[in-house]
């Protein structure tokens, strides 16, 4: 039997910002047993993980020799971890450990439409040789399925920390909360368009609060020329205690994303009991029911996003009723549900 001491994962450094490190720092904090880590990227600096990546392989190597280590399971996202990923898994195969690659992008596919001949046959290689190839949802295992030769292509769940629900207190103002990269692709300056367009509907009524890294300067500037000082505070990068706080506080989750894997802001959000604002794309899907837990709209329809929060300060009976759904939703991402998922998957390869 394979325990999860046999398995050692390859990710980026669970204390760097991302949705993978999310995902890698919650396996960590959650798990009863032992993990095995192994951290392919330690700094977010590019420069500095190429001058080091020839000491990562020495170490690696150190690790994969040692006959306890019976999986490897290799975490990606698209471009310079995948490349790093495949040397992983050349190494892997070639002292006949069993390779469990697990993608975490909602734009692999993208990646590899846009590659060229010599790198779509290294991620042709890659899904038809490991022993078993995980996605986010089941559409992605389709796509999967459909477009390549695997033999072994599972669905499981990220993973989001178990929390206690509590009763929900909706605020008189309206508390919008965004987490996430500060840049197009996840759709914040599509919000701040919205809230400006509307700015006499809303005022008064909202509070968007602002959580990430990226395009910093850019949204602030967006936000002091659209005037909007009053109705949009950024916090910089949150995490820990701050991040907890807001999460408890806020009343809605909001990411107008147009390009999504398996969200964690969202599956936080949920685990809170929080409804969502969040767009009909990729991995959202699979977490918002639109008018069940949450409203759904199309990714870039700023008067859609704007409808969105009116409903939610006209109904604001709604906050709680869909908060709860989302509660329910969530309990399968869980890390007692994962875990299982994840052991099951290890003893059958």
């Amino acid at each position: 039997m394979i325990n999860f001491n046999h398995v050692l994962h390859v990710s980026p450094y669970s204390k760097l910002k991302g949705g993978i490190a999310s995902v890698i720092y919650n396996y960590k904090t959650n798990s009863k047993e032992s993990f095995k880590y192994f951290y392919s990227m330690y700094f977010s600096n590019k420069l500095l993980n190429v001058l080091i990546f020839p000491l990562i392989i020495i170490h690696y190597l150190v690790l994969i020799i040692n006959p306890t280590i019976k999986v490897v399971h290799l975490h990606c996202a698209k471009k310079g971890s995948f490349y790093r990923k495949y040397i992983f898994f050349k190494i892997a195969r070639l002292f006949n450990k069993k390779v469990v690659f697990h993608i975490h992008s909602g734009e692999f596919h993208l990646f590899y439409l846009n590659s060229n001949t010599i790198i779509k046959r290294m991620i042709e290689k890659i899904l038809v040789e490991s022993d078993a190839v995980i996605v986010l949802t089941n559409d992605w295992k389709e796509y999967f399925s459909e477009n390549f030769i695997t033999t072994n292509i599972v669905t499981v769940n990220n993973i989001v920390p178990f929390q206690e629900k509590n009763a929900t207190i909706v605020n008189h103002k309206l508390h919008l909360l965004f987490l996430g990269r500060i840049g197009n692709r996840k759709g914040i300056f599509d919000l701040i368009d919205s809230i400006k367009k509307y700015k006499d509907r809303f005022k008064g009524s909202i509070k968007l609060f602002i959580g990430g890294d990226g395009e910093i300067k850019k949204l602030k500037k967006k936000i002091i020329e659209s005037k909007l000082e009053d109705e949009v505070t950024y916090l910089g990068w949150v995490k820990g205690d701050e991040k907890q706080e807001l999460l408890e506080k806020c009343d809605i989750i909001i990411l107008p994303t147009y390009v999504e894997g398996l969200s964690i802001t969202l599956l936080e959000g949920m685990s809170f009991g929080k409804a969502l604002i969040s767009t009909n794309t990729g991995g959202v899907n699979r977490l918002l029911v639109n008018n069940k837990n949450g409203i759904k709209i199309e990714p870039g329809d700023i008067d859609s996003m704007a409808d969105a929060i009116q409903y939610y300060i006209d109904n604001k009976n709604m906050i709680k009723i869909h908060g709860d759904e989302s509660y329910n939703i969530v309990k399968n991402f869980f890390p007692e549900v994962v875990f299982k998922q994840l052991s099951k998957l290890y003893n059958s390869i």
